[in-house]
């Protein structure tokens, strides 16, 4: 478990170490302490506050989450790294190339993995997306953050999920179900560089998005995911076709072999092509 690998820290060192605010959410602020470590630091030791810290415990050390290194009264001192949301908003200029795409698929099996622990421990995350993975390790390892609204044993989650992760269900309580569907979505956003259907209904007022968005995934309308890489475990995890999350494992590392080389030569290929046609054309003009 984590916290036998941890130590609780002297609150006024702790203090003296936070440097800028990195983050603000609804019940904690996070300061950077240094280069590896982070704080966040809630008001007081609130319900939020402990329910993270025992599902930390709970989860233990493992690749795919991030490192709980100690606490102080009311805050977790933990791994820092970079947000997986701003580094795909940063690309999401660039041409895709055959590194990106082979760094897709390794970053979605390792979420795959750390979602598939954070269920094997009881826990729900309720709030699955590029927002709560970190990149650590120079962006090569990928890790789950932020459980202080999971559910965990028969406590109901208090987390939501972004608009465009959420489809409506017979209950409002988040799931393994409603986890691998916004797995779905993750998938999307990390090869497309955009939510589910923010590209259709992203200027339209808060609430008419919900209403839109609830309504074509209620009705089972998702947006077209052909010619995706992640296309078909995508779908899958949006129709339910996987009922856990060692199923889109499964499904993930199948894509890591000959679909990915066929991908791959696939555009190779294409740019050869592109190169001859170009190559041609220019012979042609010379000899005018």
């Amino acid at each position: 478990m984590q916290s036998s690998d941890s130590c609780d820290f002297d609150e006024h060192s702790i203090a003296e170490a936070e440097k800028e605010i990195l983050a603000v959410g609804t019940s904690a602020a996070v300061y950077a302490l240094d280069e590896a470590r982070v704080l966040k630091k809630h008001p007081s030791a609130n319900e939020a506050f402990q329910r993270e810290k025992r599902i930390y415990d709970r989860l233990g050390q493992h690749d795919n989450i991030a490192r709980l290194f100690g606490t102080t009264s009311t805050g977790l001192v933990l791994e820092r790294g970079e947000c997986l949301r701003k580094v795909l908003l940063q690309r999401k200029e660039s041409r895709k190339s055959d590194s990106e795409m082979i760094l897709n698929l390794i970053w979605a099996i390792q979420a795959a993995e750390g979602l598939l622990h954070i269920h094997s421990r009881g826990v729900i995350h309720a709030d699955v997306g590029p927002h709560n993975l970190i990149l650590v390790d120079s962006k090569r390892q990928i890790k789950w953050v932020d459980f202080e609204g999971s559910g965990i044993d028969d406590e109901p989650a208090t987390a939501s999920y972004d608009i465009h992760y959420w489809r409506p269900t017979e209950g409002d309580d988040a799931s393994v179900n409603t986890d691998i569907f916004a797995f779905g979505c993750l998938l999307f956003e990390i090869e497309q560089g955009f939510p589910p259907y923010s590209d259709v209904f992203g200027d339209l007022p808060l609430h008419e998005r919900v209403m839109q968005i609830e309504r074509l995934y209620s009705q089972g309308q998702y947006p077209d995911i052909s010619g995706l890489f992640f296309g078909q475990v995508i779908l899958g995890c949006w129709t339910l076709r996987f009922q856990d999350m060692a199923q889109v494992l499964v499904a993930l590392r199948g894509l890591s072999s000959q679909s990915l080389w066929a991908t791959i030569v696939g555009s190779v290929w294409e740019r050869m092509v592109a190169m001859i046609s170009t190559t041609i054309s220019s012979f042609r003009i010379s000899l005018r």
